[in-house]
C-alpha cells in the first residue's frame, strides 16, 4: 500500500509540473486542460473531444481561457473586490473575498469569488448570456467554476490548478 501511495504521488506530481490540470463534475465526468509555454497555447480534452484553445494571455492578464466550457482570465496586477475587466467580450467581476474555504479537506486562504457574464452574441451571433461563478486563490489556482445553466460545477482535482501562483 506504501509503493501504491508513492506512486500515486509522483504521478499528480509530474502532471502538476507539466502544466496539466484535471477537473471533475459530480456526475464523474473528467475535463483536461494542459498548457503548451512554446506555443501559448491550451489544450482542453474530455471523452472524445480535443480543443486547442489560444491562449489570450497578455501583459495585463496572467492567466486567460475562453472557450466553450470555461472562461477564465485573472489580471496580474493586484484586484480588489468590485474590480472588473473585459475580455474578449466576456467580462469578469471580482464580487467577494473568502478569508477561508475548505476544498478537498484542506483549508485555502483567501480564495476569490469572481462572476463571468459571457455575451453569446460575441461569439456565436444569438442572443444569449452565459453566467458563471469561480473561486480562485493566487496560492491554489483555479478551485472551481459553477456554470448558472446546468448548475453543475467543474471542480479541480488536484492542487496546484490553472492560474496558481504559489509563493
Amino acid at each position: 500500500m506504501k509503493y501504491l501511495v508513492a506512486l500515486f504521488w509522483v504521478l499528480i506530481s509530474s502532471v502538476a509540473e507539466s502544466s496539466e490540470w484535471t477537473f471533475v463534475t459530480p456526475y464523474a465526468q473528467e475535463f483536461r486542460y494542459s498548457y503548451d509555454v512554446e506555443k501559448k497555447m491550451y489544450r482542453f480534452s474530455t471523452a472524445d473531444i480535443i480543443e486547442n484553445l489560444e491562449s489570450c494571455e497578455s501583459a495585463e492578464l496572467e492567466v486567460c481561457i475562453i472557450s466553450n466550457d470555461l472562461d477564465f482570465a485573472i489580471p496580474r496586477r493586484p484586484i480588489n473586490v468590485g474590480d472588473q475587466w473585459s475580455v474578449l467580450g466576456t467580462k469578469f467581476e471580482y464580487v467577494r473575498l473568502l478569508p477561508e474555504l475548505n476544498f478537498w479537506g484542506n483549508a485555502q486562504k483567501n480564495v476569490m469569488v469572481i462572476n463571468v457574464v459571457r455575451d453569446q452574441n460575441y461569439y456565436l451571433n444569438i442572443h444569449k448570456v452565459k453566467r458563471s461563478t469561480h473561486a480562485y486563490s493566487r496560492e491554489s489556482g483555479l478551485l472551481f467554476s459553477l456554470d448558472e445553466e446546468d448548475n453543475v460545477p467543474l471542480i479541480a482535482a488536484s492542487l496546484p490548478s490553472i492560474g496558481a501562483r504559489p509563493r
